[in-house]
């Protein structure tokens, strides 16, 4: 053993050189790569600056980079994922180096995708075995996150092709270089470098810089405190107050990102001298604790840490209220914190030193007297009051961080400048928010509190609010807190900001002016003598006039009372339960109405405000609790004052409150909403309910009736009674109004009944259940007539398209079938009965087109699938063959359409034959199809086959049996004797001249006289298409437009009148001028048909025009809006009247039809109608249109413009005549 030890020491001393050799040789030919030429994907990673933990950076760069190889340069392409968060990214140019080195170049930008928000950067790397530092500047503007980090790069180069070492001896060369040395490993080792610098760095949430307590850790965090008198412990007077604080960082006085997780201010809680402060923490879940030292000041290297004291949480807003105890409000308070945030693609795990700062400056000091703090605010309000003139005005606006004089990066998202309004003493000043969707909440400060601005406008579309304030002196700087949602793990934020306005521009008040006293009169008083008075007025909805549903909690009239000048209103709510705040606005603010009296036993208050012009409407808002609903919610109404009814008071208005409690035995009207199952929201059902409900009050018992608007559509109603759902008795139905009665009982005359209504739509063959609720009002109830308990009596005169009235719709066209002849004179088709008149092939050879409607199988009621064929149809006459060629609307949804091959037939027939397709057009969808119709006069009847696809919630797959009726009263006779225009009292000569059906070609000499662009004042007519937004595609909204349009020119401007069909679906309609959407005219309204005529202004022909449309189909319920354009073809103006503006129909109905360019504009189904006579020719009750043949108004021939044309013509024709005759007499 003892010869070992010699052995083994000569063999190191031997050895240790060589191998010592070896492992040199080694690492030179590690480090001796020379790569490939070519391209090639590189792994990659981010590492912290100061460790070889990953980098939370990593998250936001695609791995594998791109590298390209050429001529020994190596370059590298990196992918950024949140490309528009990267303000820039520099890559150092040598390796190894050191972050404090200043060789730092900017990356290279290759491409940017703003759609994906990435973009590609470009570096040159020396060497991908070393580690390459880079240097990044992120701003993440929803967070208000702006910070620059500290980055390597570690390369895998592991998978690159090497060159061949046998050919490439070059790298040799740099092994040489003694520069190699262990400096890649110092920033590891480095022991001035700080190894937990990064993990602040990489946080989203909080600035790494001063966050690190170990930055600075002798700095005294109070010495730089300013306060020379800082309170002494205990010196505050007891109570409960707010407390404004701000969370700074641990070194230095700048704010904490912590600050937006903690609502200020806190809650202080002062008694007995010691002083307990109560903290909201938002985003509770992420909070681990948090501590607070118990001694001030005091060290972040103390052990006196303790745990704030849990008082509640909210699991549902996710948030949590703790209490801490601090000895002196004046010094800065030391805390720890643990995050932990969850849901973030990358792993967040921090503690941090913060420091509390409050600021007491409010609080009463125990020495001071209680009443001062009261004093100071109502000192204040007047400086609310506006120094600046009456007038509209634009004030340029900053938006500035809430302790710097530097901008907010919240500025990005209000408008500037912002609209300033000053009326009657009152500045207003209106912003525009950008991204109201992200903006949950926007206060300032007034008087020294934060209140909410208030929202004037809501533009969805755009992502826009305008929200408006009151101001004093736009000099001053005004505090305000937004609070956004980021959508993002981070959740809700609230940022404090300052506003800072320039109204130099502004004119100022002259004070010298402005005494009101000069003239005698102070205009805040009312010019009433003194006294008592009754006053009625309205309570309007927020923003239309019409009455507001707020309106039945509030009895009139009112109570005036008028003492000095000064006005006091006066009335009664008629529930007091559910209204918990009724507040008017007063100069410019909305206080809350005093409280003179509440009546627990008639659940009523009487209130009272201050009123100082009765001619203003005064801005009021309600707050409503519902507890049956657990609904809680604020509306805004308007009280407008009648001063006309102004009456002075009787002693007989005391006590009428008591009237609500005992509702004797009798009739009433209840009122009731009809709301979604879950949601305090209007259900679509309600279309379909008609209120108010009659009310039967019979010994206790309280029954309600109401009627159903649709009795085919509704095929069941349930309502719940004590737990079971069971359907209402059906006390009547109207078969004619397409209307049911049922009849149900409520236990308390404020119930909240649910039911479920079963729905079918035949024409979609769709079947739906809804649950709904219905809420009735028991301060709405009124008594009625004895015995009347129709809810059909009531209606009418409320809803004027009540279908009961529509009923009685058919009977003025009964006396016009059996006196066809006293209605129009002059029509000579009045002659001709074509019940008696109606073989095949009396019609003259050639091409019309031919006016139809598509009417049910067993009814004269108007199908659905007349919506979807283009009327009118093209009627070809040859030889005695009458063949129809008709446009189907969604081609791609008809599977079939049949048509009978006789004249009458029966749909138990099997004689059907599948019309024929001429063309089909894929673009628009739309198909031609042509089949023969032997009789004009009689319905045709066809079978359809159709499957609808792309609407969402119910498969469409239906056969259905319809028919069709024609309207051949415009195509000419083959008997000239029986052409109706033809007057055999006037030379034939003039015949050609004063009937354009014998000469097509007198009629379009007046067209090339028009220039489109400079029309003159007249009514034209004007092809026009809808497209789909920002595409030459037709938009399905075309199917429900008439074209032609009527287009009226007066004073240069042009306005546009077109017709809608299915009116009832489309519930909204806009069309764009001066930049804005506005909502057009309605000059007509047929609910029978179901169509109403809009007229809207169009400033340019040649342009395409912007237009939005809102479409509600309740049945299916199907609610959608589109973005549409019109397109006009101003080469089809025609003249209709010129330099005249007639208020009824846009085209001549007596215009001939030779060819369809002709026909089109005057076809009645074509073009929009303002003749009030209208309704009597629409839905024909016998489905065949023979009106127009025995007598009736018959559009094409009745118009008396017409006849006094032909009067105008031949007096015209015979001035020549008399002037001749004259000379030939006066010559004899």
């Amino acid at each position: 053993m003892k010869r070992f030890f010699p052995i083994l020491l000569i063999f190191l001393i031997t050895f240790t050189p060589a191998l010592s050799s070896l492992q040199y040789v080694s690492a030179e030919t590690n480090d001796d790569k020379v790569y490939a030429d070519g391209e090639y994907e590189l792994p990659f990673e981010i590492l912290k600056d100061t460790s070889d933990e990953r980098s939370m950076t990593n998250d936001y760069m695609k791995s594998p980079a791109k590298l390209i190889v050429k001529d020994g340069e190596q370059t590298v392409q990196v992918t950024l994922n949140n490309s528009s968060w990267w303000q820039y990214l520099k890559t150092q140019t040598t390796q190894p180096g050191s972050f404090t080195d200043d060789n730092f170049v900017d990356a290279k930008v290759i491409s940017e995708d703003g759609a994906n928000d990435t973009r590609v950067v470009e570096f040159n790397v020396q060497d991908l075995d070393e580690v390459l530092n880079a240097k990044i500047h992120v701003i993440v503007p929803m967070i208000n996150y702006d910070n620059k980090y500290d980055i390597r790069y570690s390369f895998d180069a592991s998978g690159i092709p090497l060159v061949d070492p046998s050919e490439d001896t070059t790298p040799e060369d740099p092994k040489e270089d003694p520069s190699e040395d262990t400096t890649p490993e110092d920033p590891k080792e480095d022991p001035s470098e700080d190894p937990a610098s990064e993990d602040p760095k990489e946080d989203p949430s909080e600035d790494p810089a001063s966050e690190d307590p170990k930055e600075d850790p002798g700095e005294d965090p109070t010495s730089e405190d300013p306060k020379e008198d800082p309170a002494s412990e205990g010196n505050y007077l007891d109570g409960e107050y707010d407390l404004p604080f701000t969370i700074l960082k641990d070194t230095s006085d700048e704010e904490s990102m912590t600050n937006d997780y903690m609502k200020s201010p806190a809650k202080l809680i002062v008694k007995d001298g010691e002083q307990t402060v109560q903290v909201t923490l938002n985003n509770s879940s992420w909070w681990q604790y948090l501590k607070t030292q118990t001694t001030q000041p005091g060290s972040f290297s103390d052990d006196n840490f303790v745990d704030a004291k849990v008082i509640s949480e909210d699991t549902e807003n996710d948030t949590r209220v703790v209490e801490i105890k601090v000895q002196d409000l004046d010094e800065v308070l030391n805390a720890k914190i643990h995050v932990i945030v969850t849901g973030l693609p990358f792993e967040y795990d921090n503690k941090y030193d913060i420091r509390f700062s409050f600021d007491p400056s409010d609080i009463p000091l125990a020495s001071e007297a209680p009443e001062d703090p009261e004093e100071d605010p109502k000192e204040e309000k007047p400086a609310q009051e506006s120094i600046y003139i009456d007038g509209e005005y634009e004030v340029p606006l900053t938006i500035l961080h809430a302790t710097e004089d530097k901008e907010s990066s919240m500025g990005r998202y209000v408008s500037d400048p912002a609209s300033l309004i000053v009326k009657d003493g009152i500045a207003k000043v209106t912003l525009t928010l950008s991204s109201s969707n992200m903006i949950t909440e926007f206060l300032v400060e007034n008087n020294g509190e934060f209140v909410d601005t208030t929202i004037e406008s809501h533009d969805d579309q755009n992502n826009r609010r305008v929200i408006s304030f009151t101001v004093g002196n736009l000099a001053d700087i005004i505090n305000g807190k937004v609070t956004i949602d980021t959508n993002t793990p981070f959740g809700t934020m609230t940022h404090d900001v300052r506003l800072q306005f320039d109204p130099s521009e502004i004119p100022l008040k002259d004070p010298e002016v402005e005494d009101p006293g000069e003239d005698g009169e102070d205009p805040n008083k009312l010019d009433i003598e003194d006294g008592n008075y009754t006053i009625d007025f309205d309570v309007l909805h927020e923003t239309e006039d019409k009455p507001s549903t707020a309106s039945s909690y509030i009895k009139r009239p009112a109570s005036l009372s008028v003492q000095d000048g000064i006005g006091k209103v006066t009335f009664t709510l008629t529930d007091n339960e559910a209204i918990k705040d009724f507040k008017t606005e007063q100069n410019g603010e909305f206080i809350s109405s005093e409280v003179v009296s509440v009546n627990e036993l008639t659940n009523s208050r009487v209130i009272t405000f201050d009123i100082d012009d009765l001619t203003e409407v005064v801005n009021a808002k309600i707050k409503v609790y519902v507890a049956s609903l657990d609904y809680t919610g604020e509306y805004d109404i308007r009280l407008l004052f009648d001063e006309s009814s102004l009456q002075e008071a009787t002693e007989d208005d005391q006590g009428e409150p008591e009237e609500p409690v005992v509702i004797e035995n009798g009739n009433y009207t209840i009122n009731f909403r009809v709301l979604h199952a879950t949601e305090f929201e209007k259900s679509i059902m309600g279309d379909y309910i008609k209120a108010p409900a009659q009310l039967t009050i019979d010994d206790d018992k309280n029954t309600v009736t109401f009627t159903l608007t649709d009795n085919e559509a509704i095929k069941d109603f349930q309502v719940e009674q004590a737990g079971e759902f069971k359907q209402a008795e059906v006390v009547n139905v109207d078969e004619a109004a397409n209307t049911r009665d049922v009849v149900f009982d409520i236990d308390e005359l404020d119930a909240v009944v649910n039911a479920k209504v079963t729905v079918f739509v035949e024409s979609a063959n769709y079947t739906g259940e809804y649950d709904v609720r219905l809420f009735f009002e028991r301060n709405s109830v009124k008594k009625t007539d004895e015995g009347s308990n129709d809810p059909g009596e009531e209606d009418p005169q409320e809803d004027p398209e009540d279908p009961g009235d529509k009923e009685e719709d058919p009977t003025p066209e009964d006396p016009k079938d059996e006196e066809p002849t006293p209605e129009d004179p002059d029509d000579q088709d009045g002659n001709k009965d074509p019940e008696q008149e109606n073989p095949t092939g009396i019609y003259k050879d050639g091409e019309y087109s031919l006016p139809f409607e598509i009417l049910k199988d067993t009814s004269n009621e108007r199908s659905m699938t007349n919506d979807y064929m283009k009327s009118p149809a093209k009627l070809i006459v040859k030889d005695g063959e009458q063949i129809v060629q008709v446009t189907l609307n969604n081609s791609s949804w008809w599977q079939y359409l049949k048509t009978q091959t006789t004249q009458p037939g029966s749909f138990t027939d099997h004689n059907f034959i599948d019309a024929k397709v001429i063309s089909e057009d894929a673009a628009n969808d739309t198909r031609v199809v042509e089949f023969n119709v032997q009789n004009l006069d009689e319905v045709l009847n066809a079978k359809i086959h159709v499957i609808v696809t792309g609407i969402p919630g119910f498969v469409y797959d239906n056969k259905y049996d319809i028919r069709f009726s024609f309207d051949p009263s415009g195509i000419p006779l083959e008997d000239p004797k029986e052409d109706p225009k033809e007057d055999p009292k006037e030379d034939p000569k003039e015949d050609p001249k004063e009937d354009p059906k014998e000469d097509p070609k007198e009629e379009p000499k007046t067209d090339p006289k028009i220039d489109p662009r400079n029309l003159e004042d007249g009514e034209y007519s004007i092809e026009y298409k809808v497209l789909k937004n920002n595409t030459s595609d037709t938009s399905v909204m075309n199917d429900y437009v008439v074209s032609p349009g009527n287009l009226k020119v007066k004073d240069g401007k042009k306005y546009l009148a077109i017709t809608l069909t299915n009116s009832s679906w489309i519930t909204d309609f806009k069309t764009e001028h001066n930049g804005s959407l506005v909502a057009p005219t309605v000059l007509s309204n047929n609910n029978k048909s179901d169509i109403r005529v809009v007229e809207f202004e169009v400033d340019d022909l040649f342009s395409l025009l912007n237009a939005w449309v809102k479409v509600d189909i309740p049945a299916l319920n199907y609610h959608h809006e589109y973005d549409v354009q019109f397109k006009f073809d101003p080469d089809s103006i025609k003249l209709l009247k010129a330099g005249e503006h007639p208020k009824q129909g846009p085209v001549d109905p007596s215009k001939p039809k030779d060819n369809d360019k002709v026909e089109k504009p005057t076809d009645e189904d074509e073009v929009p109608k303002f003749d009030r006579n209208d309704d009597d020719k629409v839905n024909k009750s016998d489905g065949t249109n023979k009106e127009d043949k025995t007598g009736g108004k018959n559009p094409k021939t009745a118009d008396t413009a017409r006849i006094v044309l032909f009067a105008l013509l031949l007096v015209g024709s015979l001035i020549p005549l008399v002037i001749k005759l004259r000379k030939g007499i006066a010559t004899n």
